[in-house]
């Protein structure tokens, strides 16, 4: 006996959270259904600009290049993109080698059309001309120059982590425009921090009383110093007990450099807010939090003032905004009412999550914490506006069905329980176009349209819920929440 066969089905990348895609390619790389006379291509000529095979194919090594069409213009595009990359590579490699500037520096001047980042990338995949005999040439890459200087490893962790509550992590595949922290100026006089502390944190705590053996102290490098400087710039209220830490550094001593650190700060401050302000009119996106100076209002290009948003707390704009009408400022619902996650709460009302800054009164933050909120039952007391974000969701199963596979419950639910959240790609309206035509030949479509510019496509990228099956009789509803700045689609039982 034999095993018969598994029906075919479309497989698809498996993801937990939506990750940003964006448009695809201008360029069409293939035919689809080449073999199929059914299918209509006049489609996707119509919604690609050309296909893969007309641009141009250029070998970097030797530059030689391909173009299957005469196109003059896209030639000259191709050649002045090498050149550029060829000036760029020997400008870097004076000004580090020559010059002994550092990478963090030279990208900081903007002065070149590519960051350093990317041109020591390229010279991985390619040879560069040599521009002087070998015996006069040095190598780009002195073995001191490898590694960072903390300020830039700060920096650059700093640029590519995700602070949304959502993510909370490095390099997110939803949020592909991180925002770094605005600079802040200290809100206590350093005499101040003391207060705040119970205890001193050992032997070598500020706290203590310094002794002759304390006043020698530890040699302090270049490397320690800026280290030190890094951290205070993002927090400049931090506690000497927890820089020491940071720093490998006494307590006491790293107090004392804390101290010399309390220079005139301000004015940079305000530059650095202002230079964040003019870049924001240049780069607007209504799906990022806005971040300017001055009011909340179209005089300084507010992104949520643009696109009709509430102001919430992932924003980085003024404190007179949190006190006025655009700040969302959350539910006050109190805890043992049981209300939220009913339509007496304003933020469920709204279609918003409860946010765990601004929900205090049904402490929404605490739901997290709890070791059994997996198990959270509606005779809890705690927030139940939250279960897309906390990631509350039911056990399901992918199994055969009348109409091909479909997703099952794994276990009971009541009406209204949140069952999983529909992820997939993030894609523009110019996207859900062209994949239209594939989709429609296939008869089967899983784009759900998230706002008005944004769908989600779990075409190729996706969880168990690409295969809930339509129904006249739905068993589910599916509601776009609002979930600390982003929206999300919650998958809720309808009986």
């Amino acid at each position: 006996k034999t095993l018969p066969p598994y029906p075919p089905y479309d497989s698809c990348i498996p993801i937990s959270r939506n990750i940003m895609r964006g448009d695809d390619p201008d360029y069409l790389p293939f035919i689809p259904f080449s073999d199929d006379p059914t299918y209509d291509y006049t489609y996707d000529n119509d919604h690609h600009k050309y296909f893969a095979w007309h641009k141009p194919d250029r070998d970097p090594d030797c530059a030689r290049y391909v173009l299957p069409l005469p196109d003059f213009q896209v030639l000259t595009l191709s050649l002045l993109t090498i050149l550029v990359e060829v000036i760029v590579f020997e400008t870097v490699r004076k000004l580090v080698v020559d010059r002994d500037l550092s990478y963090w520096e030279i990208d900081n001047t903007g002065l070149l059309p590519m960051l350093t980042d990317r041109m020591l990338k390229l010279t991985r995949k390619r040879d560069f001309p040599k521009w002087r005999p070998d015996d006069q040439l040095k190598p780009l890459l002195p073995v001191a120059s490898n590694a960072a200087r903390p300020k830039e490893t700060v920096k650059y962790f700093l640029d590519r982590f995700c602070n949304n509550l959502n993510c909370v992590t490095g390099f997110c595949t939803t949020h592909l425009k991180t925002q770094s922290p605005n600079p802040v100026a200290p809100k206590l006089p350093y005499y101040k921090l003391s207060d705040s502390i119970d205890a001193p944190c050992g032997k070598h705590c500020f706290l203590q009383t310094s002794t002759l053996a304390d006043s020698i102290g530890t040699f302090w490098t270049a490397d320690d110093m800026e280290t030190l400087f890094a951290a205070l710039d993002i927090a400049p209220d931090a506690l000497p007990c927890d820089l020491a830490i940071i720093c490998r550094k006494p307590c006491r001593e790293v107090r004392k450099g804390q101290i010399r650190n309390v220079r005139s700060n301000t004015s940079i401050i305000i530059a650095t807010i202002q230079e964040y302000a003019y870049n924001a009119l240049k780069s607007l996106d209504s799906r990022l939090p806005c971040k300017h100076a001055g009011p909340c209002d179209a005089t300084s290009a507010c992104a949520c003032f643009l696109t009709r948003a509430h102001c919430h707390t992932r924003c980085g704009c003024a404190k007179a905004c949190a006190s006025g009408v655009r700040r969302w400022k959350g539910c006050s619902c109190a805890k043992s009412a049981k209300v939220c996650g009913t339509k007496k709460c304003s933020c469920f009302r709204q279609f918003v999550e409860c946010d765990p800054e601004v929900c205090l009164q049904c402490e929404a933050k605490w739901s997290e914490l709890t070791p059994d909120f997996v198990s959270l039952d509606m005779h809890s007391n705690l927030c139940r506006n939250v279960g897309i974000q906390r990631g509350r969701f039911k056990d399901t199963e992918v199994r055969e069905s009348r109409w091909g596979l479909g997703l099952f419950m794994a276990e009971s639910c009541e009406k209204g329980d949140l069952v999983t959240e529909y992820v997939g790609e993030l894609i523009y309206n110019p996207t859900v176009r062209s994949r239209d035509g594939i989709a429609t030949h296939k008869g089967r479509s899983y784009i759900f349209d998230l706002n008005r510019r944004i769908a989600v496509d779990s075409a190729y990228a996706g969880n168990g819920t690409r295969y809930i099956n339509h129904s006249s009789h739905p068993n589910c509803d599916t509601a776009v929440f609002l979930v600390n700045g982003e929206h999300r689609i919650g998958v809720y039982a309808g009986k």
